[in-house]
């Protein structure tokens, strides 16, 4: 939902359904929450400084800010598509996510590497 428009979001949303029924003959529900699953980060990295450095630490997430994080991954990478209606590009964007490919999942999987990488500056959270 962009600026409030929630009846946009709802439409969109509907259509997207629609569309993975549809095409790719799949329960909508069950792919958006595979997708969902796979696209939400399990942590995320916070700057702390430490002397003259700023160091990138991994936190956890909580569950409801997991979900917030992958939902807005797959908003951001089907905004990134264009040439097509927003329903279809995250009908396709949720499809591949789902089956482990697509531009968010491949975020989130950096997102991880990430945080192993900077794992030795965890002593670092409070």
């Amino acid at each position: 939902m962009i600026k409030g428009k929630k009846n946009l979001a709802r439409t969109i949303l509907k259509e997207t359904f629609q569309i993975l029924a549809s095409h790719w003959k799949t329960n909508p529900e069950e792919t958006f929450r595979k997708a969902l699953e796979n696209v939400s980060p399990p942590m995320e990295l916070r700057s702390r400084r430490k002397g003259s450095q700023n160091l990138r630490v991994p936190f956890p997430l909580s569950e409801s800010r997991r979900y917030s994080k992958g939902i807005s991954f797959l908003i951001e990478e089907a905004t990134k598509i264009s040439g097509s209606p927003m329903s279809h590009r995250l009908a396709k964007e949720i499809y591949f996510c789902a089956q482990g490919k697509g531009g968010a999942f491949e975020r989130c999987i950096k997102i991880i590497k990430e945080a192993e990488a900077n794992r030795g500056n965890s002593y670092l959270r409070w």
